[in-house]
């Protein structure tokens, strides 16, 4: 039956196909399964009310005199707190420092890189990533919820099965990783870590949600900041960081460990990184390259700086091994110098609304006139913003000639359209033909561009860069 979905397991699950009705299916990933056990989530805290109480206080940043005249308070206001057994900041603080029993602590390590000829130290305070992975995984709420084994996952349009991906089990790479871990190990599984840099704020490191690690801000004297060799030396702390930080994972994901999990089921798990998220500035110092002015300045494959408009071609990804190999390898020369530079190693928005926004129209006015009015609203309730065009009648029945004002509703408008699109036709997932689609449309996109920068020639067109 059409939008029927198919499941298919890793060979190494010994597990048969399944087959569910789309209904059944997004139920399923919807409603988690629930845990009845005599764990309680709030321990060491003696009741909720405890817990969330003094989970408010610490959101708050309330120091000691505000959570003494905070309890008085409550106090006076409910004359019988049966659930409260709270008394003051000293409680709190307390049963907070007994609770650092049941996650692993944040430990300090100094972290030294010399930088010329004398040694800088760094304080690098993290959690031990094993023994926080580990509290995840043998913890009783999360466990039921946690997908052992790669899958393949279907859509019947009718006449074939069209492959989509949902999920970090579903894609290619957890798949390869599980083929690997057979070859060492039978019936292992693989744990998959997703971690997030961001060194706008306070450089943490997160890992699932949670706050994992602390990066070290590495300043420079002034002048210094943007000099090849600070720069490189900058890279090397971060990259010395990640290794003492990912020591124990890197180990462990060699051989694998057993663990008795949180359902009561003993697993060899085989730990790797599935996703190193980061922003811009991020990757480029996890990826070793440059950054944006240089020759390469995509930190995934070697497209040159020249061409990133091109969206026709396709350039060789970048690889660690062979970076690794012309970093390490080779003897400093200009010639290595000029190859690495090669990599770029160290290390018009109305366009969118000419090609896109008449399409949209049609389509909204065959889904209807409720669609109309959800897609306007998008436009006429965004909050207002400085140099954004404010349109308090939507823009479904205006006629435009201000370029300004295509370029505001072009920055609008992919996030109204798919607040309808998907209310419009919930049974849409993302298959290899619709990624296929979009990979004709970035082409004829990137046509539709050099077409409108051609006619362009000799004016001002500074906005419109590779």
């Amino acid at each position: 039956m059409a939008n029927n979905i198919r499941v298919e397991y890793h060979r190494a699950a010994g597990l048969p196909p399944r087959i569910f009705a789309f209904r059944d299916f997004r139920q399923k990933k919807r409603t988690p399964n629930i845990v009845v056990s005599k764990f309680n989530p709030w321990k060491p805290f003696k009741t909720c009310l405890d817990f969330q109480l003094a989970e408010f206080t610490q959101k708050a940043s309330l120091n000691k005199q505000l959570i003494n005249s905070l309890f008085k308070l409550v106090k006076d206001i409910v004359s019988k707190l049966t659930n409260l057994t709270l008394k003051s900041a000293d409680n709190v603080n307390r049963v907070w420092e007994s609770a650092t029993l049941y996650h692993p602590s944040f430990t300090l390590t100094l972290i030294s890189q010399p930088y010329k000829g004398e040694d800088k130290v760094f304080d690098f305070y993290s959690r031990p990533l094993w023994e926080w992975v580990l509290s995840q995984v043998q913890g009783p709420l999360l466990a039921p919820n946690m997908e052992w084994e790669a899958q393949r996952l279907s859509k019947f349009d009718g006449t074939k099965w069209v492959r989509f991906y949902d999920e970090p089990w579903t894609a290619r790479k957890f798949a390869e990783v599980q083929s690997d871990i057979l070859r060492v190990c039978n019936g292992g599984k693989p744990l998959a870590i997703i971690l997030w840099a961001d060194t706008s704020m306070l450089s943490k490191l997160f890992g699932g949600g949670h706050v994992v690690g602390f990066l070290p801000i590495v300043q420079g004297m002034v002048g210094e900041q943007k000099k090849p060799g600070f720069v490189n030396w900058k890279n090397a702390v971060y990259h010395k960081v990640f290794e003492v930080f990912l020591e124990d994972v890197a180990r462990i994901s060699k051989l694998g460990q057993t663990v008795l999990c949180g359902n009561d089921v003993f697993r060899v798990l085989f730990p790797y990184i599935h996703i190193l998220s980061a922003n811009y500035e991020e990757q480029c110092h996890f990826a070793l390259i440059r950054g944006p002015n240089r020759l390469a300045p995509c930190p995934v494959c070697l497209v040159p700086k020249g061409t990133l408009s091109d969206l026709q071609r396709r350039y060789q990804y970048r690889s660690a091994a062979e970076n690794e190999i012309l970093v390490m390898l080779t003897a400093p020369s200009a010639e290595k110098e000029h190859e690495l530079k090669s990599r770029g190693l160290r290390n018009v928005e109305n366009a969118l609304c000419a090609e896109f926004l008449p399409e949209i129209k049609t389509e909204l006015k065959h889904l209807g006139q409720w669609a109309q009015f959800e897609f306007d609203g998008t436009y006429m309730n965004m909050a207002r913003w400085s140099d954004l065009a404010h349109f308090k009648h939507g823009i479904l029945t205006l006629d435009f000639s201000d370029g300004k004002k295509w370029a505001d509703v072009a920055r609008i408008l992919i996030h109204a359209a798919h607040n309808v699109m998907s209310e419009a036709n919930p049974q849409r997932v993302h298959t290899e033909e619709t990624t296929s689609a979009y990979d004709r449309k970035l082409v004829t996109f990137h046509d539709r561009l050099a077409e409108y920068i051609n006619l362009n020639k000799g004016n001002d067109l500074t906005d419109v860069k590779d």
